[in-house]
């Protein structure tokens, strides 16, 4: 994975045990989480009626959560993970944007459904003629096919410059929908808004993504999701550091994971910290809640049995790549029972993952899953995508138990 371009902002112990300060001590026992307000009304649903099971789960969603009618959108949609960019343009981004517009300002939150496109990235047709081309200049110097030599390099050398170009432009479709409402550069990343703007960025939306290799598999995610939220994740935490010191970025990200499972430890969690080159083992991880590690790149190790709700994240390049088929880390943690995870569709940078010191901080609070990771991973119309129920709040019960104790005092 390349390096980041500069390093994870790291919160103290202190800051996230932030149950006790005024802004938070003000608010009524019933309702007073730390929390900017997204619930069913404020939530669109994408689903692609082209793709069999898509529409199905988008209902089961707004049943599940009470999401209206009005707030569900089936599109007629490519059934590839990949499409280009005009395809987004037209298919996804104008319909979306209609949708949305018409419920202004109510939405703020976008899911999209098994079956919706993954990733604004289509090089393949420009890729299969470069094969063929280069196939016939290797018959032309072997005297095997007859053609003007000079007029293929030139085809071949305009086609690899055009797939060159489209990498900067490469995004996930959910990176590429939370800026709907702005205009904003194709090429590379946007500093998120929602980390560098106060209050409710204009123009700018949380999306998440309900997806997995299997319907069975993401009805699992959203249900398992619920349960959790009734009695509060339980389980223990995972973390997989490498063992890297020094001052370079890849050991400030190390130290990150470390830093977060001593956060875990602290907030009541029975902790394991592997901290040496290698991965977890195979079956060696029990009775998960939490995990996140790094980095065996495409190649999932089948190290987890995780309990209803459990949030993973593995850092590494490409593991959100497809989620129908592969070693992917994404798909496999939820085929394994994972409820939430995340990773990028592309080479993202390491800077592209939330740090998880400060995610899972977030979480610890009392926020949702949406909130903690766009409050924290700094980088749209890029290439990481939220897998899971934005509006799952796995310590819901925590922070509502810290506020009553105050009350009781």
């Amino acid at each position: 994975m390349t390096t980041c371009r500069r390093c994870f902002h790291l919160h103290t112990l202190a800051a996230i045990f932030a149950f006790a300060t005024p802004a938070f001590a003000a608010e009524t026992v019933t309702s007073e989480l730390p929390v900017t307000y997204v619930g069913p009304e404020n939530v669109l649903l994408v689903a692609n009626s082209a793709f069999e099971g898509s529409v199905d789960l988008a209902r089961y969603y707004a049943e599940k959560h009470g999401i209206p009618e009005e707030n569900l959108l089936f599109l007629e949609l490519p059934v590839t993970e990949d499409i280009d960019r005009d395809c987004f343009n037209m298919k996804v981004q104008a319909p979306v944007k209609a949708k949305v517009d018409q419920l202004l300002p109510r939405v703020r939150c976008i899911v999209t459904f098994y079956g919706v496109p993954l990733n604004i990235w289509d090089p393949q047709p420009e890729q299969a003629e470069i094969s063929r081309l280069k196939r016939d200049l290797e018959g032309i110097k072997l005297g095997t096919f007859q053609n003007d030599k000079a007029a293929l390099e030139t085809r071949i050398a305009a086609l690899e410059k055009a797939v060159k170009e489209l990498v900067p432009r490469a995004a996930s479709v959910d990176s590429e929908l939370a800026l709907l409402g702005r205009d904003h550069p194709l090429e590379g990343h946007v500093d998120s808004p929602f980390v560098k703007e106060k209050w409710w960025p204009e123009g700018c939306f949380w999306v998440a993504r309900l997806d997995a290799g299997t319907p069975a598999d993401v009805r699992a995610m959203i249900d398992r999701a619920l349960d959790a939220e009734k009695d509060g994740l339980k389980g223990t935490a995972y973390f997989d550091a490498r063992g890297l010191t020094g001052a370079d970025d890849y050991a400030k990200a190390d130290g990150d994971i470390r830093q977060a499972a001593e956060l875990a430890r602290g907030f009541g969690f029975p902790t394991v910290l592997d901290d040496k080159p290698e991965l977890f083992g195979e079956n060696k991880c029990p009775l998960g809640a939490i995990y996140w590690g790094w980095y065996s790149l495409a190649k999932y190790v089948d190290s987890f049995q995780f309990v209803p709700g459990a949030i993973a994240v593995h850092v590494a390049s490409g593991e959100c790549n497809s989620l129908r088929e592969g070693p992917y880390w994404c798909r496999n943690l939820i085929r394994n029972g994972a409820a939430v995870t995340m990773g990028p569709t592309n080479e993202p940078y390491l800077e592209a993952f939330p740090s998880p010191t400060a995610f899972l901080g977030k979480l610890f609070e009392g926020e949702c899953i949406g909130q903690a990771y766009y409050e924290t991973q700094g980088w749209l119309s890029w290439r990481m995508v939220l897998l899971g129920d934005p509006l799952y709040r796995p310590f819901r019960k925590n922070a509502l138990a810290a506020v009553e104790a105050r009350h009781d005092r």
